[in-house]
Formats: structure tokens, sequence, C-alpha cells
């Protein structure tokens, strides 16, 4: 488990341009997030795949989202990148839960106590906007241990919560 952080209100758009305003829009009622900061981190996102698939088919109130973390870009640069992504993302799905973030890095690394932007940043979140687990990087054997028992233990929390 993590000490208590909150996660703090963000706005972006999805690959299919939808707004989104996190954590007011999580979907969930444990919501796993990726946070990457740069392109060639995409396969440490990919390395987790698998698994966020198989909790969201198994776990009722479980979802997943990719949240790239760009920093501040022009209008048209914007426009350009959410192309070049979509472009490369052709499930729905995944065009749906990737919502790419323009803004201030540090101020935003700093809200949620990240170190650095070296690996990539794994938040199991409540609806409500609660950080209660954090890792980092791809996937290992033994961070996918600590993610399902945290979600087994969040999950069963929730249940048992009147």
């Amino acid at each position: 488990m993590t000490t208590m952080t909150l996660f703090p209100t963000v706005e972006g758009h999805n690959l299919l341009g939808e707004q989104r305003v996190f954590p007011h829009d999580l979907a969930g009622a444990l919501n796993l997030i990726f946070v990457a900061y740069h392109e060639w981190q995409q396969a440490a996102v990919d390395s987790w795949a698998p698994r966020a698939q198989q909790l969201e088919a198994t776990i009722p109130g479980f979802t997943f989202y990719e949240l790239p973390v760009v920093g501040t870009m022009s209008l048209p640069q914007r426009l350009l990148l959410d192309y070049w992504m979509r472009t490369g993302i052709s499930d729905q799905r995944t065009r749906e839960r990737t919502v790419t973030l323009y803004i201030d890095r540090a101020a935003f690394r700093t809200a949620l106590a990240l170190p650095d932007e070296r690996e990539i940043a794994l938040l199991l979140v409540e609806r409500s906007g609660k950080v209660r687990w954090r890792g980092a990087g791809p996937s290992t054997a033994q961070l996918d241990r600590e993610l399902v028992v945290a979600v087994g233990q969040l999950m069963r929390a929730s249940v048992a919560a009147p």
C-alpha cells in the first residue's frame, strides 16, 4: 500500500477526441493508471496490457487508463501529436482509455510525489481520487504480484464497506 495521495485534477482528451477530467471521469471503482512521459516508454506500458485486461475482464468495477504526460505544446503541435498517436492505435477501446495530458509535467509529478520521468508510474486510484497503491516500470513477476494483491485487498475492502 502507499501513503494517501490525491490524484490532481487534470484535463485532457482521449484519442477519440472526448474531453476527460480526472479524477472526476474515472469510470471504475478502482482504476489502474499508467503514466508515461516518453514515446520509448510505451513498451513498458504495453508489458502491463495482458494483466490489466485480465483484471478488467474478471473484476467488476476495475478499469485502466494510459496517460501520456506530454507537457505543454501549442495547439498545432497537439493536433499533430494526437493525429500520430491515433494513427498508431487502431483499437477503439485503447483510443478511449488513452488520455493525453498537455500539462506542466513537473507540477503533475510533484502533486503525485513521483520522483522522476525515467520510468512509467502505475497508480491504483479510487473513483474519489485517492491513490491507494503505486509501482513503477515494466511488468515484472514481483511487481505483478504486488499489483494483484493490492487490487484484491482494495476490492474486498470496498465490498465490505457499508
